[in-house]
């Protein structure tokens, strides 16, 4: 799988593997609309409220246990386990007129959600950004890809003492309007 890594921190990772869609050879480059949201740090959950005006919304799609391919447990397990159980979050990220902008995923291997780490786990309609940048500046490896789904970014955050992936895809109807309004982050 081809991937565009970018350094989002004092760490850089060039992990490619992406569940959320396959990877489209036909175009290598995001536009350039969208890589501002591509390349920004910080709390997604926080700029796409300031792009809106308001609370961002959430739609649960899932959030339960899960076992995380041999790929996805290298990036956050260095326990050197080949497969480890997971809970999984996927929601959808909404804007105007509960339109969805991002597809996202959560991973967090479910031996580490301990002490302040078990906020993770229940969080229903509450966006991760609120728990994972509250006063705490993140290491954040990322890297960038093209799936099916649209481009998206795979980020493996160091939070508390543990690692967690996120994936968010930013929906084509997001990267519509990015470029008709020349929203940036």
């Amino acid at each position: 799988m081809k991937h565009i890594s970018r350094r989002t921190s004092a760490a850089l990772s060039g992990r490619s593997q992406s569940n959320l869609g396959q990877l489209k050879s036909n175009q290598l480059t995001p536009p350039e609309s969208l890589l501002p949201w591509l390349n920004t740090t910080g709390s997604l959950t926080a700029q796409l409220e300031d792009v809106l005006g308001q609370k961002l919304q959430i739609r649960p799609v899932h959030e339960g246990f899960k076992l995380m391919s041999p790929q996805m447990t290298q990036q956050i397990d260095s326990t050197g386990r080949t497969r480890q159980m997971a809970i999984c979050r996927e929601v959808e990220l909404l804007g105007d007129q509960g339109v969805a902008w991002v597809s996202a995923q959560s991973w967090f291997v479910l031996s580490s959600l301990k002490g302040a780490r078990r906020r993770l786990k229940n969080l229903g309609r509450t966006p991760l950004g609120y728990v994972l940048f509250d006063r705490t500046e993140l290491e954040c490896h990322r890297c960038v890809c093209l799936t099916d789904q649209g481009w998206s970014r795979r980020n493996t955050y160091r939070w508390r003492g543990a690692e967690l992936l996120v994936i968010e895809t930013f929906r084509p109807e997001f990267a519509k309007l990015v470029q008709q309004h020349g929203w940036t982050p």
